[in-house]
């Protein structure tokens, strides 16, 4: 997912000529599939499974790439239906994997899971940025042709470069350096096309490894929920650990309160005395 934003921002910006702008509210219509699948995961997960729903977005995807991977310098619609296809993905695949992970720890070590589970994504964010960068670069810098090579020296190693500084050198160049900017455009077509091409076989191997590995069902820990006792916690008559209140505080089994709460009332209680005795005396001195 990461390596779509990489690709996708330069070929917004270089290919179709956008503003930044432009660019980043491409994007934005992800929103309309990633927050709807996102609040209907938990229920497509209790109905069909986890594994089938994980499959599912890994397969949107794996989609979403190979229609990247055939798009074309006029793309928009094709590369509006990858942001959607994204969004399906995101929707179906971040949420049910996060809450699985968090069920099937105690409550104790949710922390160290969802720290595990952060670093997983960013290691995995890393490497498929590593990849797609590779990629793109090498397929840019192979497919550049003889409009590029005859260029003078120093003109020919920006346009060499990147994509950008072919533009730049074609800016500067004027109609003498538009064939330079046109091969190098189709030059990174090739590399997006396979950057991305890429990240298709990746989606679809993380899918069949969901299949042969992940359970068909979530498996809740029944201690997943349950914060873990301590030796100072009030106890009562016959030993057992009270109920808790909100923020896991022992609770009376009496009023409900907390104990915090209970040990309070009497101070407050003194004090709201020793206002209303002083108001007294000042009134009857008056």
């Amino acid at each position: 997912m990461f390596a779509f934003f990489l690709v996708g921002m330069q070929y917004l910006q270089l290919i179709q000529g956008r503003s930044a702008l432009s660019a980043g509210l491409a994007v934005i219509p992800m929103a309309i599939t990633l927050i709807p699948l996102s609040l209907a995961a938990p229920y497509l997960v209790s109905w069909a499974g986890l594994r089938a729903v994980t499959t599912a977005g890994f397969g949107a995807l794996a989609a979403a790439f190979l229609v990247l991977a055939k798009t074309g310098d006029s793309g928009s619609g094709t590369f509006l239906l990858a942001v959607l296809l994204i969004g399906v993905s995101l929707g179906l695949c971040v949420t049910p994997a996060t809450v699985a992970i968090l069920h099937s720890v105690p409550a104790s070590k949710k922390g160290v899971a969802s720290a595990v589970n952060d670093a997983a994504r960013e290691v995995g964010a890393a490497f498929g940025l590593a990849v797609a960068g590779t990629l793109l670069a090498t397929g840019y810098s192979g497919n550049v042709g003889t409009a590029i090579n005859a260029l003078p020296e120093p003109a020919r190693d920006q346009a060499n470069a990147s994509l950008a500084g072919a533009m730049e050198v074609g800016r500067l160049l004027g109609p003498n350096g538009q064939a330079a900017v046109h091969e190098a455009r189709a030059a990174f077509l090739e590399g997006m096309h396979s950057a991305y091409l890429a990240c298709a076989v990746f989606a679809i191997v993380s899918a069949l490894a969901v299949i042969a590995f992940a359970p068909a069902r979530e498996h809740r820990r029944a201690d997943a929920d349950v914060l873990p006792s301590t030796a100072s916690e009030p106890q009562s008559t016959n030993g057992q650990i009270r109920p808790r209140g909100p923020f896991g505080m022992a609770q009376s089994r009496s009023s409900g309160r907390s104990d915090t709460t209970a040990r309070w009332l009497p101070f407050r209680r003194r004090r709201c005395e020793g206002r209303a005795q002083a108001d007294s005396v000042g009134a009857s001195s008056d």
